[in-house]
């Protein structure tokens, strides 16, 4: 016996009773669907003892799908538990389930060498990969243009009494919504796919100036949260704006024509200051206003709040 396999086989230990009596073996790689419960749960969490530090967000989120009837067992993400007994995947699925008390069959992987954590595994898939591998139009464009409509239509608009503030903030953090949670959000809204084509058409027309997912959530937004006149309007506006027949100096559509041009020529305005810009202008044309220079400053001491579209 070599001496790597002394030293590995000397940090096996014994499999407790409780273990044993589910059908589990740590010396044994063998992956194994295990009932678990609040019980069980909590016994494999006391093996908890060198992982890596719990994100209550996460145990949060799967609390929220768990209690929904979202969380979805049949997955190739194991609990693992290494030949030291100790825990190496799965704390925050486990968590859930303590504070849920819903019991679940997991799969459980005995055996397993406690450095692989530290081996970089699969790459997880992106949601607009999701939507491409379910051949879904305009994958690239629908995904962000999604967590958009989140934020300014959809849960995320609301604020915790119920009020409707939709914001176009893009420093908001949404790293607590899962993937299927923004998948139920777009199989409820179907016709976003439309504007998800209408925003690519968009950004064609118009030089390119802004991205198709912020065009497509802007033109649900306005046709779906403005008055009568709002989809007349975006129409008339984007018309002008591709096409720039009949504007006169004060015009604010004028006046995002230069903003888009300049960005197509040096790439100056990064993303959060143009968006501040065309609102600005979309705002002061509906409002009827003249305009000729468009300024929006989201950063430094004293940074511009983010227009709400009117």
């Amino acid at each position: 016996m070599n001496t790597a396999t002394a030293t590995a086989t000397a940090r096996k230990v014994k499999t407790p009773k409780w273990a044993s009596d589910l059908g589990l073996d740590f010396s044994a790689y063998r992956p194994q669907v295990i009932t678990v419960n609040r019980e069980v749960a909590m016994a494999l969490l006391a093996l908890n003892t060198s992982n890596r530090q719990l994100s209550r967000t996460n145990v949060n989120t799967m609390v929220r799908q768990i209690e929904g009837g979202k969380y979805n067992t049949r997955t190739s993400n194991a609990i693992g538990i290494s030949t030291e007994g100790a825990l190496t995947d799965g704390q925050h699925r486990l968590n859930a389930i303590v504070e849920t008390g819903v019991t679940m069959d997991l799969i459980i992987v005995t055996g397993c060498d406690k450095m692989a954590v530290l081996i970089p595994n699969a790459k997880p898939r992106s949601f607009s990969e999701y939507l491409r591998q379910h051949e879904i139009s305009y994958a690239t464009i629908l995904a962000p243009m999604v967590k958009t409509l989140w934020m300014v239509d959809g849960p995320g608009a609301r604020s915790a009494d119920g009020k409707f503030q939709p914001s176009w903030d893009y420093g908001r953090s949404m790293n607590h919504i899962t993937d299927a949670e923004f998948l139920d959000y777009l199989a409820a809204n179907p016709i976003f796919q439309d504007y998800a084509k209408l925003g690519s058409a968009l950004y064609s027309r118009i030089g390119k100036g802004l991205p198709a997912r912020f065009l497509g959530a802007f033109c649900y937004f306005v046709d779906h949260h403005t008055d009568e006149n709002g989809k007349r309007d975006r129409e008339e506006f984007f018309d002008r704006l591709a096409d720039g027949v009949g504007l006169e100096k004060g015009s604010p559509i004028l006046a995002m024509r230069d903003v888009l041009a300049k960005r197509m020529e040096d790439g100056s305005d990064k993303f959060a200051v143009m968006q501040g810009k065309f609102i600005k202008a979309w705002n002061a044309y509906r409002e009827g206003k003249k305009v000729t220079t468009l300024k929006f400053n989201p950063g430094g001491h004293h940074p511009d709040e983010m227009p709400a579209v009117k």
